[in-house]
């Protein structure tokens, strides 16, 4: 039978199986031979009625549940490492990892250099950085990233939000464009040409279904492309065109290949955040971490110091 205080015992090796899906790699983790680990194995798998760990030919992975349960245990481990650390955090010594999830774009000309910047201060940190798609703050609530940096808003009593700035959207196509000429473009006028979408988060879903609800062209896109260097190159051979943030490519308003129009339609700005689990809310380190990120974010949009001006600079 195993016991309550036994269970919670029990949950660093869970982690450690969880993590690896290898009883031999567990055991390394946890620094303890294979076959105390196989009878921690044996306890876990009593104390929770399902076999964690499944053999499907010659490949060892996750049951169904192990997998559901995964962020919970992380949650619930990283709240009890939150105990010990605050007041030890040091982030000289510390070595903690964190996954953050962007966009591309961003991470070319803002993560890097802001990560850069905090090893300096923090070298034993480490990151892992991940492409922001349509399940990215679904995967931030479950635990799977700790930090992300976006143009949209959540309403999840599990994450938490902080607003940077505000940025217009706005239409990018390629310079001396049929649709620049306009001097009162409409919305039909759009559907004349092909629209190239994004999988990251930009906008709003209520401000995106108000955009598709108006345009047949962004509610069917010709294209939808992750990677925002690769939808450059494709504007400048095509008369398709896409929707872009000035806050998130301020150098775009003054580009000499590409030409920023007002949407036709009145559009709520977008606003950069950092968004967060909630269970990272406490936790010395990472509350460190996203103070410096802020203050990295401050910082690089500091060159572009007239926000006001890159509201307004394609109108």
């Amino acid at each position: 039978m195993v016991t309550g205080r036994l269970k919670m015992s029990l949950l660093p090796a869970l982690q450690a199986l969880l993590d690896t899906t290898s009883v031999t790699k567990a055991a390394e983790l946890m620094h303890v031979t294979q076959s105390t680990m196989s009878r921690t194995l044996s306890q876990l798998r009593d104390a929770l009625n399902d076999p964690i760990l499944v053999r499907s030919g010659n490949r060892i992975s996750l049951s169904e549940k192990a997998k559901r349960i995964q962020p919970e245990v992380d949650k619930i481990l990283s709240q009890a490492n939150d105990i010990f650390e605050e007041s030890s955090f040091n982030p000289e010594t510390c070595t903690k990892q964190f996954s953050f999830v962007t966009g591309m774009n961003f991470q070319q000309r803002f993560l890097s250099t802001a990560l850069t910047n905090i090893r300096s201060c923090a070298p034993g940190m480490s990151f892992i950085i991940n492409i922001s798609d349509k399940d990215s703050i679904k995967d931030l609530k479950d635990g799977v990233h700790d930090l992300g940096i976006f143009q949209t808003s959540v309403s999840d009593d599990e994450l938490t939000e902080t607003p940077i700035a505000d940025g217009t959207v706005c239409i990018l196509v390629k310079k001396n464009h049929p649709l620049a000429k306009y001097s009162d473009l409409t919305m039909a006028q759009l559907d004349d040409y092909p629209f190239i979408g994004s999988d990251a988060p930009m906008v709003t879903e209520k401000a995106a279904r108000k955009l598709k609800e108006n345009s047949d062209s962004i509610a069917s896109p010709w294209l939808t492309i992750a990677n925002f260097s690769a939808i450059l190159d494709i504007l400048r051979s095509t008369d398709a065109f896409t929707l872009v943030t000035l806050l998130m490519q301020p150098e775009l308003a003054n580009s000499p290949d590409f030409q920023v129009i007002p949407l036709p339609v009145e559009f709520p700005p977008a606003t950069l955040k950092l968004i967060w689990p909630q269970h990272w809310e406490c936790n010395s380190a990472h509350q460190w971490l996203r103070n410096r990120i802020e203050q990295e974010l401050r910082h690089f949009y500091a060159q572009y110091n007239d926000l006001e001006k890159l509201r307004y600079a394609a109108q």
